[in-house]
């Protein structure tokens, strides 16, 4: 997500061509790979699946069984893992001006940078309740909400009277990160998500390292909102290198209409995208063993979504119900 939209276009005929061949912390575009669609029909909430269950067993194919690109999973080479949960939260009682998630990037040595992307030409300024821009009082944009037990980041068109405090961004949204509460190496990591559609609309999930600048990232979903129905999941671990990139995608048809749990698990040798804790798409892992924290964000713009236009509406959400981390105990 930091360098995804630079990078995209010049990465994405070689990496998203491969990929198509191919103790408890609780707080309160394109075809698909193919053979990777999931059940539009499906009821909103499966029955089967538990919330954040403390121990959980999914499966996930061994590092022999993978190629070097982006790997269709066979579930009959799946074998159970089982999971221990390190963290969770379902925001029920999240209150922007009172929460230990941080809501803009780290980004110390410029205040302002972290608040948007200038250098991915982002139209949306990351706000809370106390965010001032260049005035000299808070402006009142609170992105945040509770609805119908989901937290919603809401990204919304500003009023033309405070645009010139908020460095000409024409859209207001949010952004969670847990980077001052809580990092992992290795394990399961999954939210529960319903994206947005509209033109503009970029929702993300990602990890990001504790101890100092990307790469490397794990972005476990990114959409358009003009295709929010395909799914892009992405390991980055050297920018400067088109073969430092592998983007993998897969098909959702009801993403903006439900909840859906998007999960990765996270290894030594292999990194596995899930669906509904179903693993779909899985790669061997690249040299990125270093400790990495959640971000959750929805811009609005840019270069990969494009700029926004008479056909972005008005408002987009994107609802959390849950987020949760795992650890496992290596065989």
């Amino acid at each position: 997500m930091w360098n995804l939209s630079i990078l995209f276009r010049f990465i994405l005929g070689a990496a998203v061509l491969t990929a198509a061949s191919c103790a408890d912390h609780d707080a309160n575009r394109g075809a698909a790979t193919p053979g990777v669609v999931h059940d539009a029909n499906r009821p909103a909430t499966a029955p089967d699946v538990e919330r954040a269950p403390r121990t959980l067993t999914i499966s996930a194919p061994r590092a022999a069984d993978l190629s070097t690109d982006c790997n269709v999973v066979r579930p009959q080479l799946a074998a159970p893992i089982e999971l221990k949960r390190t963290f969770y939260d379902d925001f029920h009682d999240f209150n922007p001006e009172r929460t230990r998630w941080t809501l803009h990037y780290e980004r110390p040595n410029n205040p302002g940078a972290a608040h948007t992307h200038d250098f991915t030409d982002e139209q949306q300024i990351f706000t809370d309740p106390s965010y001032p821009g260049t005035a000299d009082r808070p402006l009142g944009l609170n992105p945040f909400r509770i609805e119908n037990d989901h937290l919603s980041i809401v990204a919304r068109k500003i009023d033309e009277n405070l645009l010139p405090f908020v460095y000409g961004r024409r859209y207001f949204s949010g952004l969670l990160q847990s980077h001052e509460f809580f990092s992992q190496l290795y394990g399961y990591f999954e939210a529960s998500i319903q994206i947005p559609a509209g033109q503009g609309f970029w929702p993300g999930f990602w990890l990001v390292p504790e101890d100092g600048p990307t790469p490397p990232e794990l972005d476990i979903l990114e959409a358009l909102g003009d295709h929010a129905d395909v799914i892009y999941s992405t390991v980055h671990w050297n920018y400067k290198d088109p073969k430092g990139t592998l983007v993998c995608k897969r098909v959702i048809p009801d993403s903006a209409t439900r909840s859906v749990i998007y999960g990765v698990l996270w290894t030594p040798e292999i990194i596995v995208y899930y669906t509904d804790r179903v693993p779909v798409l899985a790669i061997r892992t690249p040299p990125m063993p270093r400790a990495m924290y959640f971000i959750f964000d929805l811009n609005v713009g840019g270069q990969w979504p494009g700029k926004i236009s008479d056909r972005t509406p008005a408002e987009g959400r994107m609802a959390i119900d849950w987020v949760a981390a795992y650890s496992y105990d290596r065989p």
